[in-house]
């Protein structure tokens, strides 16, 4: 008898309920998407043993375009929201040399030395938006610390990072990294643009108009074409490296702009949730906040456990099966996609026996956790969210050590089976 598909829903309040009904399948469940039509051949690794073989396996590929038996068939994929990121030409979803041949250049942009290098100017924006939240504080009531200050905090970062100066522009990027993300069915905003098109339109854009063509979408996209013509003009960013190798020919222009969107996403968004998520949970464990301010145990494992316990990503989409592969005596035939429940993998009763493993705990002896992936698509940015965590973390405790959630105000989760956070951080900002 077939196993019926588990229904993922990405309004559930509690991802780590769904997290569990996964696992009662076994190492490998079926999944519905809510947007996929019905032939959908969906499978969630549960177990991170399983979770390191398939991200690893050579017979599994991030080219979900190519491999996906739903696009081989044919299949309207326009019900799905994160369908258009599929047919990005960026290093995400490129497997072998085209993956290292565009990974390459931005691993070394974001090298240990770098990340040292950037480390006083990630101090610095800290240290402008905690004089900003205290002068909120000294307003009264309680501050949206996720408005004012994770968001703000990896964007100003990752902005400078691809040396975008301009305000609108830095305000453009953080409205499309927040549109992608949104699984909201349709889309809220007709008037907007499909975030379905923004890969593909980004590129054709910067075409055009070295063409002396003007692309429909003006709103979002005006911007990137002067952008990218500026960076020519400024050898110290990672933009002017991208676009060096684009001019050398081993990066097309296509796959150019469609690396700095990922850059974007990739360097914003997952950082935002992991901030908003070990920020709530020394909220709720006053004692290991205690620790940490006294010296006891390093800020660093305050990021790994948060990293464990609550993903900052819920879903990793997708791995496809090119080969018939059996795995926990399960057959996921070619053309099947894989998707990774990153935020449920970080409490694997296999990896973690422990009955304790869906308490945050910062002194545990074992983190072990997928919360960046795994493989040769490890998160190319992990090195720059960690250090951008760490020393926002302490900064804001350390500024603010008697900080309170907002007990009037209730946290709700993003309606999103990608991103893994909160709507809002209302907190009361006192001093001692």
């Amino acid at each position: 008898m077939d196993q019926q598909p588990v229904v993922l829903d990405p309004d559930r309040p509690d991802l780590h309920e769904e997290g569990a009904a996964l696992r009662e399948q076994g190492a490998l469940a079926r999944v519905r998407f809510p947007g996929l039509p019905p032939e959908a051949r969906v499978w969630a690794v549960n177990t991170q043993e399983a979770a390191r073989v398939l991200f690893t396996h050579p017979g599994t590929s991030r080219n979900v375009l190519e491999h996906w038996h739903l696009n081989q068939e044919g299949h309207d994929l326009s019900g799905f929201p994160q369908a258009a990121i599929f047919h990005s030409p960026s290093m995400g979803f490129r497997d072998g040399e085209d993956h290292q041949r565009m990974r390459e250049p931005v691993q070394r942009a974001l090298s240990p030395s770098r990340i040292k290098a950037l480390r006083p100017r990630i101090e610095s924006i800290t240290a402008a938006l905690l004089d900003d939240l205290e002068r909120r504080a000294a307003q009264g009531g309680s501050v949206d610390l996720k408005r004012y200050f994770a968001l703000p905090l990896p964007m100003e970062v990752i902005c400078d990072l691809l040396g975008v100066d301009d305000v609108q522009t830095r305000a453009r990027l953080r409205d499309l990294s927040a549109r992608v993300v949104d699984n909201s069915i349709p889309a809220p905003d007709e008037d907007a643009p499909d975030p379905a098109d923004f890969p593909r339109e980004v590129a054709r854009f910067v075409a055009s108009k070295r063409q002396g063509r003007r692309s429909r979408w003006s709103w979002p996209l005006r911007g990137w074409s002067r952008f990218v013509a500026r960076k020519r003009e400024r050898p110290d960013d990672l933009t002017r490296v991208l676009i060096d190798e684009c001019d050398r020919g081993s990066m097309t222009e296509e796959e150019l702009v469609a690396n700095l969107v990922l850059i974007v996403l990739g360097g914003h968004e997952t950082t935002v949730n992991l901030l908003t998520t070990a920020i709530q949970a020394l909220l709720d464990n006053r004692d290991q906040l205690q620790a940490l301010r006294e010296g006891r145990i390093a800020w660093k494992w305050v990021v790994e456990e948060a990293l464990r316990w609550n993903s900052p990503l819920a879903y990793d989409m997708f791995r496809v099966a090119t080969e018939d592969l059996e795995i926990d005596g399960h057959t996921i035939k070619a053309g099947d996609a894989v998707a990774f429940p990153l935020a449920a993998l970080g409490r694997c009763p296999v990896t973690h026996p422990s009955k304790d493993r869906d308490r945050f705990d910062i002194t545990r002896e074992h983190r072990r956790h997928l919360g960046f992936g795994h493989g040769p698509h490890l998160c190319v940015g992990a090195p720059l969210a960690r250090a951008e965590a760490e020393i926002g973390l302490e900064a804001l405790f350390e500024r603010f050590p008697d900080m309170e959630l907002d007990s009037e105000t209730e946290q709700q989760r993003l309606p999103s089976l990608t991103s893994n956070g909160v709507t809002s951080l209302r907190v009361r900002l006192t001093r001692p």
